[in-house]
């Protein structure tokens, strides 16, 4: 759980840089995802759509795919 520079607790994955900016990052099918901004609901939002979006890309989906298939 991250926190904010005055100690309040932001979520998983969620954290405040000493510059003011958030930071949003977590790593999906082996692959790192991170945001940054200064609004902290619009990055929520942005950083859920970006979840989302790199589960079901399919880019993440050719990793795990063998030779005979």
């Amino acid at each position: 759980m991250g926190k904010d520079l005055k100690g309040r607790e932001l979520g998983k994955g969620l954290y405040q840089r000493k510059d003011g900016r958030y930071e949003a990052r977590t790593k999906i099918n082996g692959s790192d995802v991170s945001i940054y901004g200064f609004n902290l609901r619009e990055l929520k939002k942005e950083f859920q759509e970006l979840k989302e979006e790199a589960r079901s890309s399919i880019d993440f989906r050719r990793k795990h795919i063998t030779l005979n298939e």
